[in-house]
């Protein structure tokens, strides 16, 4: 939806914006701290019913992420080879990589030569 209105003034065109989303609606209780969260408002008990399940969303990523190590080495790998060839096309460069036959090989070669070079740091 254009949301600008296009009068013609002598071969120019003007702009005027004829549309204003409306303001949000403050709703508030006596006595209740508000907390405004991506423009909607949020009393507190909400607020910590909402910070509670980002927290939960976090330990459960955090767990998957625990049990599945390989992903960390498939996200190093990407963003070794992304670093070192600087492609132009970014999606295209990764759906060709990521869907190597050669992935997990590569991957696993990636991973040898950086903890090479990490223990080659330490000395």
């Amino acid at each position: 939806m254009d949301i600008y209105n296009k009068k013609k003034y002598i071969g120019k065109l003007k702009k005027v914006k004829i549309y204003e989303p409306p303001e949000p609606i403050e709703r508030r209780e006596h006595g209740m701290d508000d907390v405004q969260v991506n423009g909607t408002l949020l009393c507190e008990e909400k607020q910590r019913k909402l910070m509670n399940n980002m927290n939960n969303i976090r330990i459960s990523n955090e767990k998957y992420l625990r049990e599945h190590p390989e992903i960390n080495d498939i996200i190093g790998y990407f963003i070794s080879n992304v670093l070192k060839n600087k492609p132009k096309d970014i999606d295209e460069y990764a759906s060709e990589l990521l869907s190597s036959d050669t992935l997990q090989n590569d991957v696993a070669k990636y991973k040898e030569e950086y903890l090479e070079i990490k223990e080659l740091n330490k000395k």
